[in-house]
């Protein structure tokens, strides 16, 4: 693999191929989204289920790191994750900002359909390359149908999910509501409390979007007042 740089709105990345297709790492699509650290993993990790390896990405032993080095990404001893085309249009639903819009198209154009530098191709080359091409257009019209299809989906469940504000409520807005001043760790703990006596009552946690980490949970309102009442009561008796 050579090293060839791409530059996307203002951020340059080394166009990296595997398997002979462009994939992006998390740390590139937090590089050019001008994302903190690790949002990209951990809004993969929040949706893992709706990525398959193979279609979405691909998860690179670490026996290969010598062949991402060039590029300069290391390979960890659990792997690397490489994220396609496929599996960053999953990724990107999860960023809302203004930004996310205009860096998707820039580095679905210009990044994973560029072409890589190559030599000047003989006759042979150049029918394999027209081969190639027909072929990819193919599998792209395909690719496209198979996207659309599952943006459907994606849609309707989202649809589904989405809690109504007379059902459901989440810790920070809840919080909000009431002037309640939350730390990070406390509300972590409060949603623990929240989604173990959901789950024990055999109520449903529904999924909203975020603006801080992409998507949270949603509680059952009742679920939500109790956990609240609960803490409170223990602020007195402390």
């Amino acid at each position: 693999m050579s090293t060839q740089l791409v530059t996307i709105g203002n951020t340059e990345i080394p166009l990296v191929q595997y398997q002979g297709k462009p994939v992006v790492t998390f740390a590139m699509i937090d590089k050019v989204h001008q994302r903190p650290t690790d949002t990209a993993k951990r809004n993969f990790q929040h949706n893992r289920e709706r990525f398959v390896e193979g279609q979405h990405f691909y998860l690179v032993d670490f026996s290969k790191k010598d062949e991402f080095r060039p590029f300069g990404i290391e390979v960890s001893p659990r792997g690397l994750t490489l994220i396609t085309e496929r599996g960053y249009l999953k990724l990107v639903k999860t960023f809302t900002d203004d930004l996310a819009w205009d860096i998707q198209d820039q580095l679905i154009d210009g990044y994973f359909r560029s072409k890589p530098a190559a030599s000047a191709p003989t006759s042979i080359d150049m029918l394999i390359q027209q081969n190639q091409m027909i072929g990819a257009a193919l599998a792209e019209i395909k690719a496209q149908r198979e996207t659309m299809a599952e943006l459907k989906t994606d849609v309707a469940s989202i649809k589904a999910l989405l809690p109504t504000e007379k059902t459901h409520t989440t810790i920070r807005a809840f919080a909000a509501i009431h002037n309640i001043k939350l730390s990070a760790r406390i509300a972590q703990r409060l949603g623990k409390r929240c989604a173990h006596l959901a789950l024990s009552s055999g109520l449903s946690i529904n999924h909203v979007p975020d603006d801080l980490y992409g998507t949270v949970n949603a509680y059952p309102n009742e679920v939500v007042e109790q956990v609240f009442a609960d803490e409170l009561q223990k602020i007195k008796c402390a």
